[in-house]
């Protein structure tokens, strides 16, 4: 019915989302690390993990229920060591969507910035595509001194040589107005 020109059909879009949200928690050193995409930061939450007294988790709500499909959020985390993400269902514990490593390929002691790319796909699964790893190096710009070329290789032989070239006056042949404008003779056509 579209492609007649009998009928006239009105534009539409269909936006698929899904049902229920999806959770990221991590482990949080004892130091003060800190983690969360810059618009859900808000809603991060800390629970204490009763098992290991050196770390507590923490969660946050990536994509919220009845967000649209095929989005993709950054997740940013300034970690020192490899960490482990898991991926759920919030309100539930046996809902688990997936355990995520991210390794950190060198460590100089310094936390680095590491930003986590989160994909809710257009089927509606949960992925982690990659993590970036983002260093910032300061160097110094060293600037070469020009040295001035000698005078015999600036300038080729007989530029010295000063050629006098004749007036560009009007010629005879040219009679000048009183507005200086040239009027221009017929040329003579030569048999």
């Amino acid at each position: 019915a579209m492609l007649s020109p009998l009928f006239k059909v009105r534009d539409f879009a269909v936006t698929d989302f899904t049902q229920q949200g999806v959770e990221v928690a991590w482990k949080a050193a004892a130091a003060a690390t800190s983690a969360g995409d810059d618009s859900e930061q808000q809603h991060e939450r800390a629970d204490d993990d009763t098992s290991d007294g050196s770390a507590s988790i923490k969660r946050t709500e990536v994509f919220q229920p009845r967000s649209t499909l095929n989005m993709v959020k950054m997740l940013t985390f300034y970690r020192k060591d490899a960490f482990d993400l898991w991926a759920q269902y919030p309100n539930s514990k046996d809902a688990s969507l997936g355990r995520f490593t991210v390794q950190v390929p060198h460590s100089d002691g310094a936390p680095k910035k590491i930003k986590v790319r989160a994909k809710l796909s257009l089927h509606g699964t949960f992925s982690i595509e990659n993590a970036t790893m983002i260093e910032e190096e300061e160097y110094q710009v060293v600037e070469k001194e020009r040295r001035p070329k000698d005078k015999q290789q600036q300038q080729p032989a007989g530029a010295d040589d000063d050629v006098n070239m004749p007036d560009a006056s009007p010629s005879a042949t040219t009679t000048t107005n009183a507005d200086h404008d040239v009027n221009m003779q017929p040329a003579e056509v030569v048999a």
